[in-house]
């Protein structure tokens, strides 16, 4: 990750959550899927389960989700995060 995506980050999230979310991807537990008519998503393996991350979700007011704790919390509950 360059310095510039680095600060790109910090100015959005805090860095315990950058931290966490770069030691994941160090892990190789991302996997990424596609399938023919366009749909993708990510599968996360975090350390307490395994969870999916969508992408562009059309018919949804919440462009982006995430089935994690994380996700519902501080973006859907508490609003502490940009999702765009």
């Amino acid at each position: 990750v360059s310095d510039d995506s680095l600060l790109k980050l910090r100015a959005i999230f805090p860095e315990k959550m950058i931290v966490a979310a770069l030691d994941i991807i160090d892990r190789t537990n991302v996997v990424y899927f596609s399938t023919p008519w366009g749909h993708s998503e990510y599968q996360v393996m975090g350390s307490t389960g395994s969870y999916t991350v969508f992408l562009d979700l059309r018919n949804s007011k919440v462009p982006h989700s995430c089935t994690c704790p994380a996700f519902l919390s501080s973006v859907l509950m508490q609003g502490a995060h940009i999702m765009v």
